[in-house]
């Protein structure tokens, strides 16, 4: 039985270059969240997830969307 099912998607290339933003976008927040982290362990701050997320619009709204296109992962939080 699967407990997830695999689908392939064949994305145009627009749709491609979308995905990719996207990627790019996520991986940028979790970055200054790690180095965030990083930073208040090495000063021994405790920080909490909490905390994170509510500073979160502080450097999403320092990566400007690019054509209107905002993803979904920098609106989960």
């Amino acid at each position: 039985m699967y407990q997830t099912l695999p689908i392939r998607i064949i994305p145009t290339s627009q749709q491609e270059e979308l995905l990719w933003i996207l990627s790019e976008k996520c991986r940028l927040l979790y970055n200054f969240a790690l180095a965030e982290r990083k930073d208040a362990y090495k000063n021994n701050i405790k920080i909490s997830y909490s905390k994170q997320q509510n500073d979160l619009p502080k450097p999403r709204n320092s990566i400007q969307n690019i054509s209107g296109f905002t993803p979904r992962c920098c609106s989960l939080y």
